[in-house]
């Protein structure tokens, strides 16, 4: 058996299946399946009595759901299946953001709401915390405020991981200073959701999503409400699924609209007042960069979807969250995961219930388990 662990919080969630196991006896198996309770004990073979396991010299066997705890480093499953045990690599996440830079943003000798949020953006691509996800920016409206999605969707400092990035996309804030203009926020939007979409398509192991940052209504191009929270749904609805993160900077009640449309709650709301613009931002950032970390991990290679299944332990023997089939059979107390697409999966999504409790703690593993029949709701 190969096990692989992380370091991942867990806690005891509702609707999972605690399953203890025991060793049988098979003289020369692998040494993380010795021992059944524990390593170098006596296992129970599946006719009877089996030989005594040895930790240290690998003596043991295979897997049997017949009760017990789990040996070192064993798992099991109902049905006396014993599977292979894989860390979970978690998806890296990725985000392209649409900042307003509409004249409102900056009106020399009355108010600079460009400069606190300039700063802050700048300082979040700087954070430890963001090292490791990807980020680009593009800005709206450009080129005479134009309506033509495409233009947006042409980065002005395109996706990279940070700590590397963040000069690409400080430099961008700088050459991108408002003039006055208006806000053509739906092609932006669309702009940026098509940038977004390919980004994705060519990196299928990343969950990318899009940041739009605004201190207006929509009012230019065909952009309201309606419209840009329609074109936030067709991001959301489409393949790859691309969520949208709203932040209104100022009390703007129609981006609540836009971020329900993108599959994101509400918007996150920032002070229009430049003493107090900066932190609330980089806070606005933080709170998205956590919402959006994927509880989502890839199927190991050569896994058969059938006999896929996640675990997590924190010391007490590994216990399984139930496949639930599809998002909408997520049960928002006791959770579960499906696969993103049944017909030809890639990855497993955790539901939100669950994707919460696994954030929420410091201590445990979760393991991607390989060879059983997947437990199901």
């Amino acid at each position: 058996m190969r096990t692989l662990v992380t370091s991942m919080g867990l806690a005891a969630l509702a609707g999972l299946t605690a399953i203890g196991v025991v060793a049988c006896s098979a003289a020369g198996g692998d040494a993380a399946n010795a021992g059944g309770a524990n390593a170098g004990g006596s296992g129970q073979g599946a006719t009877g009595s089996g030989a005594t396991g040895s930790g240290a010299t690998g003596a043991g066997g295979t897997i049997n759901l017949t009760g017990g705890t789990t040996g070192a480093g064993g798992t099991g499953l109902p049905g006396g299946c014993g599977g292979d045990v894989y860390k979970a690599e978690a998806r890296q996440l990725d985000m392209y953001i649409m900042m307003d830079r509409s004249g409102s943003m900056l009106i020399p000798f009355v108010i600079d709401l460009w400069t606190p949020i300039g700063s802050a953006l700048g300082q979040f691509v700087t954070l430890p915390e963001a090292a490791g996800i990807g980020v680009g920016i593009q800005f709206f409206g450009i080129q005479d405020d134009s309506c033509d999605p495409n233009v947006y969707a042409q980065p002005a400092a395109g996706i990279g991981p940070l700590p590397g990035n963040a000069g690409a996309i400080q430099q961008a804030i700088v050459n991108n200073v408002p003039t006055f203009g208006e806000t053509p926020t739906l092609p932006g939007l669309q702009g940026a959701i098509i940038y977004a979409r390919g980004w994705a398509e060519h990196n299928p192991g990343k969950k990318v999503i899009v940041v739009l940052a605004t201190d207006g209504e929509p009012n230019k191009c065909n952009s309201t409400p309606d419209t840009v929270s329609q074109a936030a749904a067709d991001g959301l609805n489409g393949t790859p699924s691309i969520p949208t993160y709203v932040i209104g900077i100022g009390n703007i009640a129609s981006l609540n609209q836009v971020a329900q449309a993108g599959g994101t709650g509400q918007a996150l709301i920032v002070a229009a007042d430049p003493a107090v613009a900066s932190q609330q931002f980089v806070d606005a950032m933080n709170a998205i960069r956590g919402a959006a970390l994927p509880c989502d991990y890839a199927i190991p290679s050569g896994g058969n979807p059938s006999k896929v299944n996640l675990s997590f332990d924190e010391g007490g023997g590994p216990m399984f969250v139930p496949n639930v089939g599809s998002a909408q059979s997520c049960d928002p107390a006791a959770g579960g995961w499906y696969y993103d697409n049944p017909a030809a999966p890639q990855r497993i999504v955790t539901c939100a219930a669950t994707c919460d409790l696994f954030k929420s703690k410091t201590n445990g593993q979760v393991n991607v388990v390989v060879g059983c029949d997947t437990v199901v709701k």
